[in-house]
């Protein structure tokens, strides 16, 4: 009795029953098996930091700083302030000066300079010209007698030789410039010489301006 003829598989199937071949090539056949591989990135470029652009216009010959930097900050780029004090010491006040004794006993400096005379030396003292000795007019006011403001202010606007006599910005200042003169060896000046002789007991302290009232009997 002839056999049947065998049946064949179809080509999927007969793959699908035998999942390795013996072709290397084969995507069913992984092979053998390998590490797996390590992925490496590529390097990123660094991120710059924002420039502060404030450094770049307070000071444009340094280098620029990153924001945020406390390194270089504004406060390090504050000039220096001198350490001169605003009012130096004045080596002249302790200077004693020759005194006359008054009517009532009591001793006095007299007094030479006249009224316009003081007036000039107060404004040369405090010109710009005067770079040897820094004094401010609020520490003037104290060492020559704790003067006020507003009685310095009406000597100063005052006019003539005896304008403001009875102030005591006139009698202080003098006493501080004749100081300064003795202690820094200065001669009298001939209009000095002059006053010492015409008034030989100092000027007297009356203030030429001030107004003076005459009454008269009506018979």
């Amino acid at each position: 009795m002839p056999r049947a003829p065998r049946s064949k598989k179809p080509a999927a199937a007969a793959e699908a029953s035998a999942p390795y071949t013996t072709n290397p090539t084969h995507p069913a056949n992984p092979g053998p098996s390998s590490p797996p591989k390590t992925v490496v990135a590529s390097p990123q470029p660094p991120v710059e930091k924002p420039i502060a652009i404030s450094s770049l216009l307070n000071h444009p010959d340094t280098e620029p700083t990153e924001a945020g930097s406390s390194s270089q900050s504004a406060a390090a780029f504050k000039p220096a302030t001198k350490g001169r004090p605003k009012n130096d010491h004045l080596p002249w006040l302790t200077q004693e000066l020759p005194a006359l004794p008054g009517p009532d006993g009591e001793m006095y400096i007299p007094i030479y300079d006249d009224c316009n005379e003081i007036r000039r030396k107060i404004r040369a003292f405090f010109s710009n010209n005067n770079t040897e000795y820094r004094c401010t007019q609020k520490y003037f006011l104290e060492v020559i007698g704790n003067v006020n403001s507003n009685s310095y202010r009406r000597f100063m606007a005052a006019k003539g030789e005896g304008g403001g006599a009875e102030n005591g910005t006139y009698t202080g200042s003098y006493v501080f410039f004749e100081k300064k003169r003795v202690w820094e060896g200065k001669p009298k000046g001939k209009k000095r010489l002059d006053a010492e002789v015409q008034y030989p007991e100092g000027r007297d302290l009356v203030d030429s301006n001030r107004p003076v009232w005459v009454t008269t009997r009506m018979f």
